[in-house]
C-alpha cells in the first residue's frame, strides 16, 4: 500500500468516523438505535476488519433510525382527535342546556302570548279599531312573541352549524386525523358535506331572519341528491323506486375503542322545535278570532268597556306597576279590581291620590305605557294620548275606567314616604347575538390554518427519513469536513 493510498485510506477512514460520530451523538433516544461497539475504537475495528475479512468479535456497529417524527405526528393526532371529540362533547352539551329550558319555555307560555293578545285586542277597542283590524292586532301579537322564539333558535342553530365546520376543518388540517371525524350520518346514502350557505328564515310574524344551512351530498339509487339543510328542514328523507336514503345528524368517530361514536346534532330535534313554535302560534289565533268574534258585539253597543277584555291575569302582570323599575307595587291590585275583589289597604302604602271628573280616587293607575313609561306626582294626563285602556284600581275595590284629563296627585312607595314617580310595566324580550362568537371562532380557525401551514413550510410534518435537525447537521458538517480533507490529501 503506497503512501498516497494510506493517506486516502485514513481520510476515508476519519470522514466515517465523522459521520458516524454525528449518528451517535446524543441527539435524542427515540430518534436511532444502537446495537454493537459503536464507539471510535469499535468503528475503526469494524473498518479494517472489512479490509482483512475478519469480524469484531465485540460486535458489528449497527445504528438504525425509527421513524420518531411519523411517530409523534401520530401521538399528535390522537391528541388533536380527542380534542375535537371532547369540544363537540362540550358543544352538545351545551346546546341540551340550552333546548331542555327552551322546549319547557315554548310549552309553558301560551298564556304569555295570550295576555299580549288581550292587550293588543284592548288597544285596538279603545283606538276604535274595527272587528277585523282587532283580530289582526291580537294575531300579530301573539306571532310576534313567538317570533323572538324563533330567532334564538335560529342562533343556536348557528352556532352548532359553525361549531361543526370548525372540528371538521380542524381534522382535516390535521394529517393524522381522519377527514370524516366529524361528518354528517343518515340512513344509507353516505351524506358527504359539501359546503355552507346563509338563507333567509321566515318567522311567524311575516319577517325575516338570517339562518346558516348546509348543504349535503348522498347518492341514492344511482344518483346523487343535494339538500340543502337549515333550522325549519331538519332532517332530510329522499325515496325512489330503487332505494330509500336519508340526513339525519352529525356525528363524530370515537377516537379510540374506549369512546363510542358521538351524536353532536340531531336535525330533527331543530325542525320539531320550529314546528312546535308555528304550531302553538297557529292554535292562538283561532283563539284570538274566537275572542273577538264574542266580544265585539258587546263592545260596540257600549255594554263593555275596552278594559273589560282585559283579564285578572294580564291586568296583574301586563298593567302592574313598579317603583325603581325593580320593585313591584302591588300588581295584585290590578287583578282584584278586574274580579271585582276588595283590593289590599292602600291607605298608608302604596297609594296614588288620582284627580277624575273632580272626584279624587285613592289607588293606583293603570296603564301598559304611560307618557315616558312612568307616572309623575302633580302631573295631569290625558286619557286619550295614552296608548290602550286606562284606569284606576281603587283602595276599596273598584275598577274606574279613565276617557279623558286626569291628575296624578300624590303618590306614595310601600312604607308610606312620599315618591315623586313611578315607572310603568316594560317587557324587554331578549334574541341571542352569537355574530361575535362565531367571528372569533373564524378567526380561531384562521390562525390555525396559518400555523398548520408554517409548520408544513418550515419542514415540521416531514416523516421521510426520520432524521432530527441535529443529527442532519451533523451529517453535514461531517461530510464537509470529509470533503475537504480528501482534497487536501489529493493535493499532496
Amino acid at each position: 500500500m503506497n503512501r498516497d493510498l494510506a493517506h486516502r485510506g485514513f481520510a476515508i477512514v476519519f470522514a466515517f468516523l465523522l459521520v458516524s460520530s454525528a449518528f451517535v451523538a446524543p441527539v435524542s433516544a427515540d430518534t436511532v438505535t444502537v446495537d454493537g461497539d459503536c464507539d471510535p475504537t469499535g468503528l475503526l475495528r469494524d473498518f479494517v476488519g472489512g479490509f482483512i475479512g475478519i469480524s469484531d468479535p465485540f460486535g458489528t456497529c449497527d445504528i438504525g433510525f425509527t421513524d420518531s417524527v411519523q411517530d409523534v405526528k401520530t401521538l399528535d393526532g390522537e391528541q388533536t382527535h380527542l380534542d375535537i371529540y371532547s369540544a363537540a362533547s362540550g358543544q352538545k352539551a351545551q346546546a341540551q342546556a340550552f333546548n331542555a329550558p327552551f322546549d319547557n319555555y315554548v310549552n309553558d307560555t301560551q298564556s304569555v302570548a295570550w295576555m299580549k293578545a288581550q292587550v293588543a285586542v284592548a288597544e285596538a277597542y279603545k283606538n276604535g279599531s274595527s272587528k277585523a283590524e282587532a283580530q289582526i292586532a291580537g294575531r300579530q301579537a301573539v306571532a310576534d312573541y313567538y317570533a323572538t322564539k324563533q330567532v334564538n333558535l335560529i342562533e343556536q342553530w348557528n352556532v352548532t352549524l359553525n361549531s361543526f365546520e370548525v372540528l371538521r376543518q380542524r381534522a382535516i388540517n390535521e394529517s393524522a386525523v381522519g377527514d370524516d371525524t366529524v361528518r354528517f350520518y343518515g340512513a344509507d346514502g353516505d351524506p358527504t358535506y359539501q359546503s355552507s350557505t346563509v338563507v333567509n328564515e321566515t318567522l311567524v310574524n311575516g319577517s325575516t331572519y338570517q339562518s346558516k344551512a348546509a348543504t349535503v351530498e348522498a347518492a341514492c339509487g344511482g344518483s346523487a341528491w343535494t339538500p340543502t339543510l337549515s333550522v325549519s328542514s331538519g332532517g332530510y328523507w329522499h325515496e325512489n323506486v330503487d332505494c330509500a336514503a336519508s340526513v339525519d345528524g352529525i356525528e363524530v368517530t370515537p377516537p379510540d375503542t374506549n369512546y363510542d361514536t358521538l351524536t353532536y346534532v340531531v336535525l330533527d330535534d331543530y325542525e320539531s322545535r320550529w314546528d312546535r313554535i308555528v304550531a302553538k302560534q297557529t292554535a292562538l289565533n283561532s283563539e284570538v278570532d274566537n275572542f273577538v268574534n264574542a266580544t265585539w258585539t258587546d263592545f260596540e253597543s257600549g255594554a263593555i268597556n275596552a278594559s273589560d277584555v282585559i283579564s285578572a291575569n294580564t291586568a296583574m302582570f301586563e298593567y302592574g306597576t313598579e317603583i325603581d323599575g325593580n320593585e313591584s307595587l302591588y300588581a295584585s291590585t290590578a287583578a282584584l279590581a278586574m274580579m271585582g275583589f276588595d283590593t289590599p289597604n292602600l291607605n298608608s302604602s302604596g297609594l296614588m291620590n288620582v284627580t277624575y271628573n273632580n272626584v279624587t280616587y285613592q289607588g293606583l293607575v293603570l296603564a301598559r305605557s304611560a307618557p315616558n313609561d312612568s307616572w309623575t306626582a302633580n302631573t295631569t294626563y290625558n286619557a286619550s294620548n295614552i296608548t290602550g285602556p286606562v284606569f284606576i284600581a281603587t283602595a276599596d275595590g273598584r275598577k274606574i275606567d279613565i276617557t279623558g284629563q286626569f291628575t296624578v296627585d300624590d303618590m306614595t312607595a310601600k312604607d308610606g314616604s312620599k315618591i315623586q314617580s313611578q315607572n310603568t310595566t316594560k317587557y324587554v324580550y331578549k334574541t341571542v347575538n352569537t355574530t361575535q362568537l362565531l367571528e372569533m371562532q373564524q378567526e380561531i380557525e384562521n390562525l390555525r390554518e396559518e400555523v398548520e401551514a408554517r409548520e408544513q413550510s418550515a419542514g415540521g410534518s416531514s416523516s421521510g427519513s426520520g432524521l432530527s435537525t441535529e443529527v442532519m447537521g451533523g451529517l453535514l458538517l461531517a461530510g464537509a469536513a470529509a470533503v475537504l480533507l480528501i482534497q487536501r490529501e489529493g493535493k499532496q
